[in-house]
């Protein structure tokens, strides 16, 4: 998996199952513009964790986590890839986690 076609998996991902008013839309224009870059996280230094905007990939482990602040929460959206039958990649989010601030 490359860093291309993790982003490709992740604008089909939101742009096919998502409505335009769920909080993971509102960071769909920084991965469409945003450079991949290597993250903070990547603690190997191997270049397998990288991030586009507030998006983090890791593609060594084919995961992805999106924070959004959103009102009064933080989400946390936390997914992994999936090889597809056409030998594509597909993106799916696996959990969402809300952190409540005071």
């Amino acid at each position: 998996m490359t860093a291309e076609t993790a982003r490709a998996a992740l604008i089909e991902m939101v742009e096919s199952s998502c409505g335009e008013d769920e909080p993971i839309t509102y960071a769909l224009p920084q991965l469409k513009t945003k450079k991949a870059e290597k993250a903070e996280k990547d603690e190997g230094g191997n270049g397998n964790v990288i991030r586009f905007g507030s998006w983090i990939v890791d593609l060594e482990h084919r995961t992805f986590v999106l924070f959004i602040f959103s009102g009064l929460m933080f989400l946390d959206y936390c997914g992994e890839f999936r090889p597809t039958e056409s030998g594509g990649w597909e993106a799916e989010v696996t959990e969402i986690r809300e952190t409540y601030v005071d």
